[in-house]
């Protein structure tokens, strides 16, 4: 009773004072706002006070509302080498970009990457610790004993239910709420890591591959350079009105290195281009092809989904461990059994993944290289070099043991996608393509193959086998 009158007295004492109430508030203010209006009595909280002007000011405020920034930028692609800080001199005007973030109706607690990472080691070593001194406890327990145990467990099996149940409900919620669509191609996909946190995470590795490759970056003013430059131009420009590819800022560096035919970009907007990949592609085209299928995964956070679909995973690995270090009876076997867990994880569910990230980067690259108007056919005559590289080099193995899809089945997609890519092509008024068409070169190229590994497997002279069928030689 004491505290109703209390209250009915503060009530009635800022509604007679609402008026000289200010429209905002703060929490910098709370404490000022006590002492104004006497409402600093035992049991009553700065929290509570601050909810309670709200409700009786007839506002509801969120302080922890999203805000959605618009503003207009001109968009300069620095574009230059890491350590010249060769910049391009002609800017693009980009007007009206609008930075956003995906709507949630509450803040996203998101765990800090680095607090993750050495979480991560740690909960795993404690599943194991926690799942064999379980099991040798339960060793330890009598006959009857055990089955008291499990007698009490059977008449609490709502309890239990209830704990599993709330889990479930738990990491569905977690897994809705950090659901995001993908720029470009809307598909829907889960984002543990906020984009800020995520950059602390690569621009440590931009740091470590820069460090790492310094010795061997090409100058400035060198010629590849400046030719990996122009392709990365033409794509930066031709697809300016993504935002994704507008807002980023990217860096070039070509690394000597003829033994390595690769080429990868860091979510930074670091591209780093292996001189061995530059004498497989031919021309600009077939270069084209690979730097937009490795910006892509920038433009699409490939590899901050990824990393978050690891962590998914790893939830479920932990309380999986656990389940084999209680359940198996040895310590040996329980070992065997966990790798053999870690083997089906990475085969079922890890390099698939990996793979459908690397199509969905091949039919974005594509778009991207066909819209800068290059010659998109080239992308099959590409993929089909690499084949041959790879069969000489003996290096292939199956795709289900690969992250990456096998050369024949990119080419595969990309021929698919094709004509989409043409149609695109054409609607950004690019310049006729040349009559003829670069994908015929494949057929030679796979037949080269075809004979390569026909030789290989029969142990014979290539050269016997090309004069076995002549008539082949002749396409």
């Amino acid at each position: 009773m004491h505290g109703s009158r209390i209250t009915r007295t503060l009530c009635s004492s800022c509604l007679r004072r609402q008026s000289t109430i200010k429209k905002s508030y703060d929490t910098a203010n709370v404490k000022t706002l006590q002492l104004l209006y006497g409402y600093n009595q035992p049991g009553y909280s700065a929290q509570s006070f601050f909810s309670f002007l709200q409700i009786t000011n007839g506002r509801n405020i969120s302080t922890s509302s999203r805000l959605v920034p618009t503003f207009q930028t001109v968009f300069k692609p620095a574009i230059y080498h890491p350590s010249f800080n060769l910049k391009y001199r002609q800017p693009w005007k980009i007007s009206n970009l609008s930075a956003y973030r995906s709507f949630h109706t509450s803040p996203r607690r998101n765990v800090p990457p680095f607090l993750w990472l050495f979480i991560k080691p740690i909960a795993k070593v404690g599943a194991i610790l926690t799942g064999r001194s379980t099991r040798k406890w339960w060793k330890s327990q009598t006959r009857d004993r055990k089955f008291f145990i499990l007698g009490k467990a059977l008449e609490r099996w709502h309890f239990i239910l209830f704990g599993g149940i709330s889990c479930i409900i738990t990491a569905v919620i977690y897994y809705r709420i950090h659901q995001e669509v993908s720029p470009i191609t809307g598909r829907q996909r889960f984002i543990a890591f906020t984009p800020s946190q995520f950059l602390k995470i690569v621009q440590a590795e931009a740091d470590m591959y820069t460090e790492q490759y310094n010795d061997k970056l090409l100058p400035a003013d060198h010629r590849l350079v400046e030719y990996v430059k122009n392709i990365t131009m033409r794509l930066v420009h031709g697809n300016k009105e993504l935002k994704e590819m507008s807002n980023q800022q990217w860096t070039i560096a070509v690394v000597d290195d003829v033994t390595t035919k690769n080429a990868f970009v860091l979510p930074t907007g670091h591209i780093f281009v292996f001189t061995g990949i530059l004498n497989v592609a031919d021309n600009e085209d077939q270069l084209a092809i690979v730097i937009g299928h490795e910006m892509s995964h920038a433009l699409l956070s490939h590899a901050a989904e990824q990393l978050s679909f690891a962590q998914l995973i790893d939830i479920f690995v932990i309380a999986v461990m656990a389940a084999i270090w209680t359940i198996m009876p040895t310590d040996g076997l329980a070992v065997v059994t966990q790798w053999f867990y870690n083997k089906c994880i990475q085969l079922m569910l890890t390099m698939p993944y990996s793979r459908k990230l690397e199509q969905e980067a091949d039919k974005v690259g594509l778009r991207l290289a066909a819209k800068a108007c290059f010659d998109v056919r080239e992308g099959s005559v590409f993929w089909t070099k690499m084949k041959l590289a790879e069969t000489g080099e003996q290096t292939s193995m199956p795709e289900w043991l690969s992250t990456h899809p096998l050369s024949d089945k990119r080419i595969e997609h990309l021929n698919f996608l094709m004509a989409d890519a043409i149609a695109l092509r054409e609607e950004a008024k690019c310049p006729r393509l040349k009559s003829n068409d670069p994908r015929e070169t494949i057929k030679v190229m796979s037949k080269m193959v075809d004979d390569f590994n026909l030789a290989r497997k029969t142990r014979q002279n290539l050269r016997q086998v090309h004069h076995a069928q002549p008539q082949d030689r002749a396409i």
